[in-house]
């Protein structure tokens, strides 16, 4: 089978590399010539195929904007606050640990807060 030998970027969208090796027209163009006919149909196929999916997120766990996971006290959780009885407001445990000087660990924490 022929084929078109000087392949070049443009030859994708156009027949002049075929043209300018003198292929003849009345024959049967190559593949590798004739493959915008193929492209533009193929992708908007594909881009229908998985880009017009409506069920994409029903399935998934609903999270919400960041930063709305807020509690009771309006403590942020995964920004790492939690509430303190004792300073009554929201405090990140390792910041409060070393502030005010105990133990980086949930025990210490609850301990602290709690007034024990």
């Amino acid at each position: 089978m022929f084929r078109c030998t000087k392949f070049r970027i443009d030859s994708i969208f156009s027949y002049s590399p075929c043209q300018a090796i003198s292929y003849p027209s009345e024959t049967r163009k190559p593949r590798r010539c004739s493959i915008k006919k193929f492209l533009l149909p193929a992708t908007v196929f594909i881009t229908c195929l998985f880009g017009c999916d409506s069920n994409q997120n029903t399935n998934s766990v609903k999270t919400g904007m960041p930063g709305s996971d807020r509690d009771e006290h309006g403590c942020i959780g995964s920004a790492g606050y939690q509430w303190c009885e004792r300073s009554n407001q929201c405090e990140r445990p390792w910041e409060l640990a070393e502030k005010e000087g105990f133990e980086n660990t949930p025990e210490q924490f609850d301990a602290f807060c709690s007034g024990q």
